[in-house]
Order: C-alpha cells, then structure tokens, then sequence
C-alpha cells in the first residue's frame, strides 16, 4: 500500500494535534485536555498506518528492539529524523514536509520546500528530546561494529518495501552511524553521510 488521499490526511491531523500538544503534557501530565489531543494524535497516526503502511523508521527500529530491548516508540523516534532527511532528498517527499510544516507555522506560506522541510524534521527532534529518552545507539549500548548486522536485518525487513525512497543496506549503515553518536546529516544520507560522526 502507498500514501494516499486518505493516509495523507491522517498522517497531517496526527502531526498537527502531537506537535501542538504533546510538550504540554510532558510539562503538565495533568492536563486532560492535552493528553486527549495526544490520544486522538496517536489514533490518526493509526489510521494513517492502517491505510497506507510502515517505512524505514520501522525497519531500524525493529533490530534495535531484538537485539537489546529498546522500547520500540524510542527505537522508531531515534531513527526518524534521520530517515526523514533521507526521505527529503526526494522533491515529493521534501513538498510533503513542507506543506506540514507551513500548516503547521512552523514555516511561512512562501518559504522554500527545504527549509520548510527541515523545519519540520528539527519539530520531530525538539519533541525526541522533550521526552527525555536516549537517542543514540550508544547510549542503548551497542558498538559500531555492530551496525553492518544492524543495517542488513533493517533491509531485510518487510517494512523497508514501503519507504518513499528505496535503500540498500549500506544506506541503512549510514542512517545507523548517523545516530550512533547523534550526528545530523542535513545532506544526502548517501553522499554526506558516508563519514561518520
């Protein structure tokens, strides 16, 4: 299954109620009304999933958890942003980001896809860090010799069919050493990312 008209408009309720809410409720975990908004965030990310699929977030994720337990939300969030910026290389994907991030204000109305884009991606890193779990791979306390593993059973994931952007293993490897130790790749994940750290 592919994003379509009905996955799409899931996907941007979901984005808008979590990013408007969501740090409320880390700030006040008593406010019911945040914590509802954040529910309802979470239900039409859901139906977003349940009408189009998964991506690459999931497939890193997936490794993470069976190899050392990481709570599968933090092994998806940590690997997000990541697969976002690799996801942005592609215009469609980069004009789908940016559409959120201006309906969202997080740009303005004329603001150039890649800004906007990379607006967004830094709202999704803002929020990781707001929830205070760790983000890299070392601190969940793997070494770097095992991402080669790592990347070859990300790309062997059922998920991994469904990305936007299609990856090979050694894109995996580089989106692994992108969050080994927290490096951001602003660039292309293959070209700007082949150096670690």
């Amino acid at each position: 299954r592919e994003r379509n008209e009905t996955s799409a408009r899931h996907a941007r309720l979901a984005f808008l109620l979590v990013r408007e809410n969501l740090e409320k409720v880390f700030l006040e975990p008593g406010d019911v009304v945040a914590r509802g908004f954040v529910q309802l965030g979470a239900s039409h990310a859901g139906a977003a999933i349940e009408n189009s699929m998964l991506g690459a977030a999931h497939s890193m994720a997936n490794p993470l958890t069976a190899r050392r337990g990481v709570v599968h939300g933090n092994a998806v969030g940590m690997s997000l942003p990541a697969v976002m910026r690799f996801n942005a290389e592609l215009p469609e994907v980069r004009a789908i980001y940016a559409g959120l991030a201006r309906d969202a204000g997080l740009a303005g109305a004329d603001a150039e896809d890649a800004p906007a884009s990379e607006a967004v991606i830094a709202q999704v890193e803002k929020l990781l860090h707001s929830a205070g779990f760790p983000l890299t791979l070392q601190e969940h306390g793997f070494a770097r010799e095992e991402i080669a593993g790592l990347a070859a059973e990300a790309a062997g994931q059922w998920t991994a069919g469904f990305n936007p952007c299609p990856l090979t293993v050694a894109d995996f490897e580089k989106l692994y050493a992108a969050i080994f130790t927290g490096s951001v790749c602003e660039e292309t994940v293959t070209e700007a990312c082949s150096q670690e750290g």
